[in-house]
């Protein structure tokens, strides 16, 4: 690996990170504090709202905040990108993100279809999430990571998309709501 081109992989990825996490830390307040009058910032029109995505029952899984594993996910690719980044940590970075990709589009598609609205900073987030698992690829390697580490990727970023829908599927009650959501134990004993 050419060294240069490594370090500037890794300074992309720690500025890329940084930001994701300060997109998910402002989108994880914003969905637990009420919404200000004119509505938040990036409440820029009819369709683009974040306050309607980030405060709808689909930005939940059995009551943690979708935004929340944002902050941990974008956190994990920082604290490797400072402290491990080697090609082997690269590619688990890629890995894994195209793996949490299935999930978020997964919600884009909802926020667009159910919804009628779209979160310009969560689909920021998916945007920095593409960027990095790009940048971490193309500093490891497309060859290292290899066909069948994608297809296993892919598989299940879809996999993990179904699985958020079926979720959603049995706990969502009002999906403008996250407050009406049925709770992981609630499922199991209201029945």
């Amino acid at each position: 690996m050419e060294q240069s081109r490594f370090d500037v992989q890794r300074i992309l990825i720690i500025i890329f990170s940084l930001a994701g996490m300060l997109i998910m830390s402002y989108l994880l307040y914003a969905h637990y504090a009420p919404t200000p009058e004119g509505g938040s910032f990036c409440d820029i029109g009819e369709g683009l709202s974040c306050d309607v995505v980030n405060k709808s029952a689909y930005s939940e899984v059995f009551g943690f905040p979708m935004a929340a594993a944002g902050v941990l996910y974008f956190a994990l690719v920082l604290a490797l990108a400072l402290w491990r980044y080697s090609q082997a940590t690269l590619m688990f970075t890629a890995f894994l993100l195209i793996v949490l990709l299935g999930p978020s589009l997964y919600l884009s598609i909802m926020s667009k279809t159910v919804l009628n609205n779209m979160c310009i900073l969560c689909e920021t987030s998916k945007a920095l999430m593409a960027a990095i698992a790009g940048l971490a690829l193309y500093a490891a390697g497309f060859k290292n990571f290899g066909w069948n580490r994608t297809i296993v990727a892919v598989a299940l970023a879809i996999a993990l998309a179904f699985v958020t829908y079926f979720i959603h599927s049995w706990i969502v009650t009002d999906p403008f709501s996250y407050s009406g959501n049925i709770g992981f134990i609630e499922l199991f004993t209201n029945y």
